[in-house]
């Protein structure tokens, strides 16, 4: 069995904030992961973090080379909205499954699946992120609830590979097991829907408050190309004839960043310790589409630009 993790527990925050990965908002925005401390921590989490030093007890493994293996579960609920830039949410199931053996990191955030390809080392205070990256983006493909959106007509899903490569600090501003993170994913099309490519950059910073309470925040953008907004934001004149929506073909004239996102995020550990057991979770997190993309008649006719999702579950990691 994998050894305890405090990465493996907090972890569960990242479906929280993006919310809409699970369903279809926010599968454009970078994965928000909120950043945690693990392997500084050893095999011990103690209340240093809380600015209460303590004697730290042996390492129980002094050769092992590569981060602990750790694996973490999360089921949840969360409210979001019903498409990108839509004024009603829908609540909606949300999951995640996590690990890492041996070095190696995998992770699922709703329908996209990425894996770290650089072993993370034992107690480095740098960590450097690079893999691959496969999405199944749903927007526009499920309950809409907006009768005009809804007469446009549902999109396919779109299936997209890529990558992400990215950086991790620890020990930042308020003890050695605080982390500041950026990252950049970048996703194509491959299935024929939208054509087009997506880059999402992100910061994320966490922190430990107590061996049971850890808070953590994120902010992140989204730049996509021409097909991307032409597909999922344009309205043509069937779709207007349909819809009662006018004609809006801006979003699809040149390329350009869509949004941003801020979120914060908390968990809180029902077993006395945050690296192992059950713990409850919950996030929220702000979109707010961007120029051309906000001024779509789906968005600002339907819709509206800033939105909010939240969501609150259970996690356990061993």
């Amino acid at each position: 069995m994998a050894k305890t993790s405090f990465k493996g527990i907090a972890t569960f925050l990242t479906l929280l904030p993006c919310a809409t990965a699970v369903h279809a908002a926010a599968e454009d925005a970078p994965d928000p992961r909120i950043a945690y401390a693990d392997d500084l921590l050893d095999d011990t989490l103690t209340e240093e973090s809380a600015g209460r030093p303590v004697v730290t007890p042996p390492i129980s493994d002094p050769e092992r080379k590569y981060a602990r293996n750790y694996f973490n579960i999360g089921v949840g609920v969360i409210t979001t909205p019903s498409y990108n830039g839509s004024d009603k949410n829908n609540i909606v199931p949300g999951g995640l499954l996590r690990g890492r053996i041996k070095g190696y990191s995998f992770s699922t955030r709703g329908t996209n699946l990425s894996v770290d390809i650089l072993r993370e080392k034992r107690r480095a205070r740098t960590d450097f992120k690079l893999g691959p990256v496969i999405s199944m983006r749903s927007e526009r493909a499920g309950k809409l609830r907006d009768p005009q959106v809804t007469a446009l007509g549902k999109l396919d899903r779109a299936l997209e590979i890529g990558g992400t490569i990215g950086v991790q600090r620890s020990g930042i501003i308020t003890s050695k097991y605080d982390q500041l993170g950026a990252k950049v994913t970048i996703l194509t099309d491959i299935s024929g829907q939208h054509k087009g490519t997506i880059i999402a950059p992100g910061l994320d910073y966490g922190t430990p408050l107590s061996k049971t309470t850890y808070l953590g925040f994120n902010v992140s953008t989204s730049w996509v190309t021409k097909s991307v907004g032409r597909y999922y934001s344009d309205v043509d004149a069937a779709g207007s004839a349909a819809s009662g929506l006018p004609v809006y073909q801006r979003a699809g004239a040149k390329a350009g960043f869509n949004k941003y996102a801020v979120g914060m995020a908390m968990v809180q550990s029902l077993s006395g310790d945050l690296r192992k057991g059950a713990s409850v979770v919950g996030g929220i997190q702000y979109n707010e589409l961007l120029g051309r993309y906000a001024s779509t008649p789906i968005v600002s006719l339907a819709g509206k630009s800033g939105t909010w999702s939240a969501g609150m579950g259970l996690a356990y990691s061993f």
